[in-house]
């Protein structure tokens, strides 16, 4: 897109008229164009792909291969200092190369009241490459490639793999329905307290604890959201910021949040190490 008009055979990144099948771009990105569209909202899906995000404030292009969220409003709320890139800092004669899905219109993007079901083909050809979310697994908000986001293939597999009993297999998944039924209603004397489920899996190492988290999200279908005690600061201010964001991002989506190896920070405190979180 350009204030003027420009020769098609010189300013193009993806020229069409030099492709050796001259209907496939124009297909592909109104396919793109009209997944982007179905994407508007809050979505758990998978993408495998490539994803970039914005450092001191050049792109940084990663490889994605996790489950995500689809989340643009809670995007801007969680990172409202992220810039998004613009035309004039990626230039064809820079000698830099712009990550796929990069979007040189700049960060605001207003509404013409046109709404999805009026959209013309034309207009899928200009919708945005990328959508702006959360991996999981990279614990990472980035601009992620529409092209490579796919629905999520659950599996009961790691439920039927629980070395426990069946049992303690069904109260487990028992307290985790109680808590989604809305009929249920419960509450503590503390306002604020009581609205979710805190479980305390220990056992040795392989028994099956984090596959027990692994399985309930499975069951339910809700986002799985693994912090290990390695990605956490160890300066007690920090710690709490960190847990702050994790703790409202996790409540956000409605999803588990799993504290691997929290005993270091469960442990009781010795006087010879006052400073420990």
């Amino acid at each position: 897109m350009f204030k003027v008009s420009r020769s098609i055979n010189t300013d193009l990144a993806i020229n069409p008229n030099h492709h050796n099948n001259h209907h496939f771009p124009f297909h592909f990105l109104v396919k793109c164009g009209r997944k982007f569209v179905s994407l508007m909202g809050t979505y758990h899906c998978h993408c495998q792909g490539e994803a970039f995000f914005m450092h001191r404030g050049d792109p940084v292009r990663v490889s994605v291969n996790s489950r995500m969220m689809i989340d643009a409003d809670f995007f801007w709320k969680m990172n409202p200092n992220y810039s998004r890139p613009r035309a004039d800092t990626v230039t064809p004669n820079s000698g830099l190369s712009p990550p796929p899905g990069y979007w040189p219109f700049g960060s605001q993007v207003k509404s013409d009241g046109v709404e999805p079901y009026d959209l013309k083909e034309d207009d899928f050809l200009i919708c945005c490459p990328t959508v702006l979310g959360f991996s999981f697994d990279e614990k990472l908000w980035a601009e992620f490639s529409v092209d490579g986001i796919e629905d999520i293939k659950w599996s009961s597999s790691p439920y039927s793999c629980l070395s426990i009993s069946d049992q303690q297999r069904d109260v487990i998944i028992a307290l985790v329905e109680a808590r989604n039924d809305p009929s249920v209603v419960f509450d503590d004397f503390v306002a604020g307290k009581g609205k979710g489920v805190n479980m305390l899996l220990h056992g040795l190492l392989g028994v099956g604890k984090t596959l027990t988290a692994v399985a309930v999200s499975e069951h339910l279908k809700r986002p799985l959201y693994l912090i290990s005690v390695g990605e956490l600061p160890i300066v007690a201010a920090d710690l709490e910021h960190q847990l702050t964001r994790i703790f409202k991002t996790a409540s956000h989506w409605n999803a588990i949040l799993l504290l691997d190896e929290a005993d270091v920070f469960l442990e009781r405190r010795s006087s010879d190490d006052l400073t420990r979180p």
